[in-house]
């Protein structure tokens, strides 16, 4: 009987104590939650930035709150950490206090399907300051540094439930080796780029490299070139205009589906489908993921890719011996553009050829960081021209917009019971120095550290390093509005479908003329007019039909 007795009494103390530590130490999908008023238990989206960050940020933390004792509980990051999974995630009582996420939307968050899931960090974030590493605060308000930042779907009734904690840059991943080996230079025009596209398209079908890759599954990382070469063709105010369907007032346009007739979007959509031909790019690129897209970039299968400046971080440990061999760039000025300066109809009058030269030009001394002032006298010289300082500040001022896209996906969830605590690890997060370490760990941005760039001999760095130090850099709002989303049209531009209806269907492509190099653009000019049609018409109908308010 004690025999049996003690067997029974061990049973109960071991379920005793797991029941005890399982008060102290909650379990939400596998996570270890630990309950403990001074230590913050924070989730990251397992992305491009990578997982090394949040351990550098927990540890500094840590070392500049030592006398507080306050610790960071970092969990296992997730890829599936999307907007409406967090807002799940809280709903269900995780216990996990702050999460690093992909964008939010503020309104979802407070007014969506799982009742309030973001605190309100107006207060207690916002209009307080950055903590340094030293414990002191910065001289400015968290509101007053982001100012000049785009940051509305983190904002609602003028309550702020998100901070911004990455800037993505959306440019084109290039590999030099494969232009080295062509005898080809970086591309300053979008003529220049689909003339290096058709060198390297001579030799494809025995080479087997190619212009261009991507992955229709990852649309997503085109919007940073389409954005900029749509903005660059018709300046800010057109390109808000069409983002916004609103004017500078917040007044939303009369017949605001007319800004689908815009020139720019069908010269930049033009552009688009040149480099997401799939019979000009690398082998499989209509099926394939994303990662695999990059790794053609990465060995040299492909010598250009719409992509953003976290790339490089994100294939990194796959590639290290091929870092070298690849940069980062802004996309290159669009060719139209040149023409509507200097072409046809204008004083000038130039032929296309000197047209694009002229902006090539301009484009060379702008990426230098020079003032139009200074470089008016030296493309004069340079071409024997006389181009008036108003077109070339015009060129240098459109060649300054970058789509920098910031991740305002640091949060607080509405249920921690710890939120002053929670709050100041995000103000901690807020500062230059953090923004810094950010950077650093995940070779990319950050928004609080954009005038402190990186130290790095590796080229893809110092490229970044050179756009954001463009003395006419201005950020280009790439995010849809609330306007937009009220209504239910497809997000420019829709690949898949516009090929499969244009190119596929007729068999004709780039890749059909590349021995001749016609430079005729009628394929991709009938895919951009197609799809703007669509869009156009999808618009109008649910206005007339009243299904938008």
């Amino acid at each position: 009987m004690k025999r049996t007795f003690g067997r029974i009494l061990a049973t109960l103390m071991a379920l005793f104590m797991i029941v005890s530590f399982g008060a102290c130490s909650s379990s939400s999908g596998g996570d270890n939650i630990i309950d403990d008023e001074k230590t913050l238990n924070v989730k990251i989206r397992k992305a491009g930035y990578g997982t090394t960050y949040i351990d550098a940020l927990a540890q500094q933390f840590e070392q500049t709150f030592a006398v507080e004792g306050y610790k960071i509980n970092v969990l296992p990051a997730r890829e599936d950490l999307t907007a409406d999974n967090v807002y799940r995630d809280i709903y269900s009582q995780s216990g996990i206090d702050v999460y690093f996420a992909s964008d939010l939307d503020a309104q979802k968050a407070v007014a969506g399907d799982y009742e309030v899931t973001l605190a309100d960090i107006t207060e207690s974030v916002y209009n307080k300051k950055a903590i340094k590493f030293d414990k002191t605060e910065e001289n400015s308000t968290i509101l007053e540094k982001v100012s000049g930042y785009y940051i509305g779907e983190a904002v609602y009734n003028n309550k702020y439930y998100a901070a911004p904690y990455a800037a993505s840059i959306g440019g084109i991943a290039v590999n030099k080796r494969v232009l080295s080996e062509y005898k080809l230079e970086l591309p300053r025009t979008t003529n220049e780029l689909i003339k290096c596209g058709d060198e390297i398209m001579k030799q494809a079908t025995s080479t087997d490299v190619y212009p261009f890759t991507f992955a229709l599954s990852g649309n997503n990382y085109v919007v940073g070139s389409f954005t900029t070469w749509f903005a660059q063709y018709g300046g800010l105010e057109e390109y808000n205009k069409f983002m916004s369907f609103a004017d500078a007032q917040g007044n939303t346009l009369p017949n605001f589906y007319e800004v689908f007739e815009y020139d720019g979007l069908e010269k930049a959509l033009e552009i688009v489908y040149h480099l997401y031909d799939p019979m000009t790019a690398a082998i499989g690129a209509a099926n394939q993921e994303f990662s695999v897209a990059q790794s053609q970039i990465m060995k040299g299968d492909a010598a250009f890719m719409c992509n953003g400046d976290w790339m490089l971080n994100e294939e990194y440990d796959r590639f290290t011996k091929l870092v070298d061999d690849v940069t980062f760039i802004k996309p290159p000025m669009i060719s139209a553009l040149g023409e509507k300066l200097f072409g046809a109809g204008t004083n000038y009058g130039f032929d296309s050829d000197k047209c694009d030269k002229i902006l090539s030009t301009i484009v060379k001394y702008a990426d230098q960081n020079k003032l139009a002032e200074e470089i008016k006298p030296l493309v004069d010289t340079e071409l024997h021209v006389n181009i008036e300082l108003a077109d070339v500040q015009t060129v240098c001022e459109r060649r300054g917009y970058v789509r920098l896209n910031l991740n305002s996906g640091l949060v607080v969830s509405e249920h921690s019971t710890k939120k002053e605590l929670a709050a100041t690890f995000i103000r901690f997060c807020c500062s230059e120095e953090a923004g810094k370490l950010f950077s650093t760990k995940s070779r990319s941005s950050s928004p609080w550290a954009l005038d402190d760039p990186i130290e790095s001999d590796i080229e893809w760095i110092k490229s970044v390093n050179g756009i954001l130090a463009n003395p006419y850099g201005k950020q280009i709002i790439s995010n849809t509005q609330a306007k937009r989303k009220q209504l239910s049209i497809t997000y420019l531009p829709k690949l898949g479908e516009y090929f499969s209806a244009t190119i596929f269907e007729q068999g004709v492509s780039k890749y059909n003329e590349y021995l001749e190099l016609s430079g005729d653009n009628n394929v991709y000019t009938t895919a951009a007019r197609k799809a703007i049609e669509t869009e156009y018409e999808n618009a109008k109908k649910q206005v007339e039909n009243g299904a938008w308010k």
